[in-house]
């Protein structure tokens, strides 16, 4: 599953930062940006795979971002379940997933690539192990991320032994429960299990209940509900 693209880089444009401590990563989802997106790191959708029944359905990003020369980019990988056909075996696609990773790696100017993977319970195990197949596949200089729901984080000693070098739990879109756990990570973050308490962050940019917690982390990654259509630079405001 190559891409078919590479990134378009155009000269002269300048890419800001939006904090000067630590650093900032906006994610982009296909369409969902302004012709120049200028950022001095990026976190950009390459492959949307879709686990269904007993197939796997791949659809590519359908266009090419404008960067500045300057910005790194972390390709990412993005897999989902189909609601009415749930995947009975999960770990059956692993292969064709970690093919993805590792051909989304080759597009990689920051050093790194995500892996953004919504595992079920009952798939944690096939989970695990994808995480490890990735990693022994990439490069040993390739570090690997991936992204954790917020419920992850309450406990469970399973995160212990996922093998990547950076966990960015979401703190964004955390349905139900989402006001408990908002508590849970302003007031009391010592009962996130370790790997969620930093160095990276998912923040959304119109939920901010918890932006105010950015500045633990290192690394915050940012998802824009409006696909970023209302800014091109980096600083802008919450709002």
């Amino acid at each position: 599953m190559m891409s078919r693209w590479v990134w378009i880089f155009i000269f002269g444009l300048s890419a800001n930062a939006f904090s000067a401590t630590g650093t900032d990563i906006p994610w982009l989802w296909d369409r969902t940006w302004p012709s120049r997106f200028q950022s001095a790191e990026l976190a950009v959708l390459v492959h949307n795979i879709e686990l269904r029944g007993s197939s796997l359905r791949e659809r590519p990003r359908l266009q090419v971002p404008v960067l500045a020369l300057s910005t790194r980019v972390t390709p990412v990988v993005h897999v989902e379940f189909n609601l009415l056909e749930t995947p009975v075996q999960p770990a059956a696609f692993n292969d064709a997933i970690r093919d993805a990773v590792v051909s989304a790696a080759q597009m990689s100017t920051s050093g790194w690539v995500q892996l953004d993977y919504e595992a079920r319970p009952r798939g944690r195990e096939a989970y695990l192990q994808l995480v490890r197949d990735i990693r022994r596949a990439l490069p040993a200089k390739m570090r690997l991320s991936v992204t954790a729901l917020a419920w992850w984080c309450q406990g469970g000693a399973w995160l212990d032994t996922l093998a990547a070098d950076e966990v960015v739990p979401m703190m964004f879109r955390m349905g139900p429960d989402a006001q408990r756990l908002r508590t849970l990570v302003r007031e009391q973050p010592g009962k996130l299990h370790p790997r969620c308490r930093g160095p990276a962050v998912g923040l959304a940019r119109q939920e901010p209940q918890l932006n105010d917690i950015s500045q633990r982390y290192a690394r915050r990654y940012w998802f824009d509900y409006k696909g970023w259509k209302d800014t091109d630079l980096w600083p802008m405001e919450l709002p």
